[in-house]
């Protein structure tokens, strides 16, 4: 895959950084399953991501259809990767899921948006517990 096609386009940016259009996703050696998501505008960017299908949760994610219409996905979830941003508790020393607003992304077409969901059993601090 070329440099070009592994680029994720976020046409809206991402909520704080919407100047930031043009991510990648990266694997951590070593650190597998979590991945960071990394802008190519910005070095010093980056975000801990993981896929919400590892994370052990009560209430399902459910993306409205208007928010998957802005990146193209109608209908089927096939080629669709839904991402929690990671935050990491020096006092606890563990770390959170933000569920609350989950990074969407269109493999097929490479684009990316992070949805803010209304949906009060979500919290922007879940404790992480993998599966």
């Amino acid at each position: 895959m070329s440099e070009q096609n592994n680029t994720i386009k976020f046409r809206f940016g991402i909520p704080g950084f919407e100047f930031l259009t043009k991510f990648k996703i990266a694997d951590i050696e070593g650190y597998a399953p979590f991945r960071v998501l990394k802008s190519t505008e910005e070095p010093d960017m980056s975000m801990l991501i993981l896929d919400v299908n590892l994370i052990q949760m009560s209430t399902d994610i459910k993306i409205p259809k208007k928010d998957l219409k802005k990146i193209r996905i109608n209908g089927s979830d096939t080629g669709m990767a839904v991402y929690a941003i990671l935050k990491y508790d020096k006092d606890s020393q563990s770390f959170t899921a933000n569920l609350k607003a989950p990074i969407v992304i269109n493999s097929a077409e490479h684009l990316g948006q992070q949805v803010i969901l209304d949906d009060n059993g979500l919290t922007v601090n879940y404790p992480l517990n993998l599966v």
